[in-house]
């Protein structure tokens, strides 16, 4: 592996250091006061916070409210990845169950080693893989070069402007996932409750795999939930700071699986969805 600096920065790769959920990301958190390289004729570095406050202040001009965000950098955070949960309350389907959840996120990624491109996307859901591949309703990437200036705060703010057609337009998908979490509710109350062993827990990945119930950018989202859950994670990592504590149950294992068939477009994510759920029935003789 070539760790060459560039431009004064350590070429460390993609493997994150953190990732985790937080409320807040305080003005001197590292990936903020990780220095950006000098700029050249070929390279034109773009500082996380600049890039961070932008995104914040266009959010709350369109009306969004920023929930929480979950954070990706690596050791010397020089790749950082910021996803914004978002609500807007007044435009918010009317479901079934007050507490589910569909809304917005907003998403940036940038480096300071050529690594990665900065990217900003947007969409019902969102998901910026270490490979570069993006997951989302709009997407806007641009190397690293003297054109990124003038664009970069662009591509925000249209990323951002787009999430009313993108959550408007798939609508429609919210009322079939919302029987699924009707499912859902009654699973937690049930037997899904009930601890699982390791060697369950092995039994079930191996089946993802051999049924191709999950692809293997989502079977690597799936396996990353196991213990970077900030809800549902089902082993502990005493470096991370959970909301709820983690579980050793089917149903935190369920909601692993389900949260990774997110990793596709709205329409085939029901499917995929369903598909994981009717597996979790049949493995469990858990009937809901």
């Amino acid at each position: 592996m070539n760790n060459t600096p560039v431009n004064g920065v350590s070429n460390v790769p993609y493997t994150a250091k953190k990732d985790f959920f937080a409320l807040e990301i305080a003005d001197d958190h590292p990936i903020f006061t990780s220095q950006a390289p000098k700029n050249t004729d070929s390279y034109t570095a773009l500082p996380h916070k600049h890039a961070h406050q932008y995104a914040v202040k266009t959010l709350q001009q369109s009306g969004y409210t920023i929930k929480g965000y979950r954070l990706h950098y690596n050791q010397d955070c020089s790749y950082v990845c910021i996803y914004y949960m978002l609500e807007k309350e007044q435009d918010a389907p009317k479901l079934l169950h007050s507490h589910i959840d569909f809304n917005r996120m907003f998403a940036i990624s940038n480096s300071y080693n050529k690594t990665a491109s900065f990217k900003a996307a947007s969409g019902v859901y969102v998901h910026i893989c270490a490979n570069g591949s993006v997951s989302a309703d709009t997407v806007f990437t641009h190397k690293h070069t003297s054109t990124l200036n003038g664009k970069w705060e662009k591509a925000i703010e249209d990323c951002i402007l787009n999430l009313e057609f993108e959550f408007k337009s798939q609508s429609r998908f919210f009322r079939h996932l919302d029987v699924l979490h009707c499912e859902e509710a009654r699973i937690q109350t049930g037997d899904l409750e009930s601890n699982i062993t390791n060697e369950q827990i092995s039994q079930v990945v191996g089946d993802l795999i051999l049924n191709r119930l999950l692809l293997p950018n989502q079977l690597q989202v799936f396996i990353g939930e196991l213990s970077q859950s900030p809800h549902f994670a089902v082993f502990e990592d005493p470096n991370l700071e959970y909301i709820n504590k983690p579980k050793q149950t089917w149903f935190n294992l369920f909601m692993n699986a389900t949260e990774a068939c997110k990793i596709e477009h709205s329409s085939s994510n029901l499917r995929k969805t369903i598909r994981v759920t009717e597996y979790f029935k049949k493995v469990t003789g858990y009937e809901f």
